[in-house]
């Protein structure tokens, strides 16, 4: 009874210490999300809603329709005795046209459905309105970075989807009409142009801006249900790919106005 009727001290110095040690220890281990509300953290988080150049469906979708594009039109050209164009042509749609169209096709399906479903979801919890009664302006704080973020990644995508776009031609040209490997690069490195990459890259970045303008428009949109968050993803994808068509044939007409 007596040892039961002593008082254990208890120390809270060391104790506080030991807690405040495993939350130091906890948060090293935990990933670390940029919270504060900086122009350069909010880009930095929402490239997490772009693929990354080692994106395997960006590959994949490149290849085989670089494979559909060439088998179409290679066989003509076969046909007439006109092999050596089969480079010319896969270079010239791969750069000019086909990377940034398909690239901006597939990042209207990934990450424009995930702006309007993420805004949507932040309209359906009255987030964007808490934000406007903090004093935030929602183009600036939720459109702007989302932008910005495709702004920089849709050329990097566009590059890797011309690069899987030349190496899947070069597979076809060899396995199917016997040109070889080295006559294949040598009419493209005579045929391509920087002016044509540039054309790409230029167009790809006018998809982006597109891209992000439907997906956030669709959120900033969305009604004030569950079922109208699935609406606005659908409704950002469609958009989007139709907005990318319509830019596609305009800049397309301008560059051949321009002789560029």
């Amino acid at each position: 009874s007596e040892k039961l009727n002593k008082k254990v001290p208890i120390n809270l110095k060391s104790n506080k210490n030991e807690i405040k040690s495993e939350v130091k220890s906890n948060a090293k281990n935990d990933i670390k999300i940029n919270m504060e509300p900086t122009p350069l953290n909010i880009i930095q988080n929402e490239f997490r809603f772009t693929p990354s150049p080692h994106e395997k469906h960006l590959g994949c979708a490149q290849r085989l329709t670089n494979y559909l594009y060439q088998s179409k039109w290679s066989y003509l050209l076969y046909f007439i005795s006109r092999s050596s164009f089969i480079a010319d042509m896969v270079g010239l749609g791969m750069a000019r046209e086909m990377g940034a169209l398909m690239t901006a096709i597939i990042m209207a399906g990934r990450t424009g459905a995930a702006f309007a479903a993420q805004l949507g979801s932040m309209r359906v919890n009255d987030e964007i309105d808490a934000l406007k009664t903090m004093g935030f302006s929602e183009i600036e704080f939720l459109v702007v970075p989302r932008m910005l973020a495709l702004i920089l990644m849709m050329p990097l995508l566009c590059v890797y989807a011309d690069l899987m776009g030349v190496a899947g031609g070069g597979v076809v040209s060899y396995s199917m009409f016997d040109i070889s490997y080295l006559e294949y690069y040598q009419h493209l490195l005579t045929r391509l142009r920087f002016q044509d990459f540039a054309i790409g890259l230029g167009k790809s970045v006018v998809f982006g801006v597109l891209v992000a303008i439907s997906g956030c428009m669709r959120g900033i949109q969305c009604g004030q249900s569950s079922q109208a968050v699935g609406m606005a993803a659908t409704s950002a994808v469609v958009t989007g790919i139709v907005m990318i068509v319509s830019a596609d044939a305009v800049m397309t007409l301008l560059v051949i106005t321009l002789h560029w």
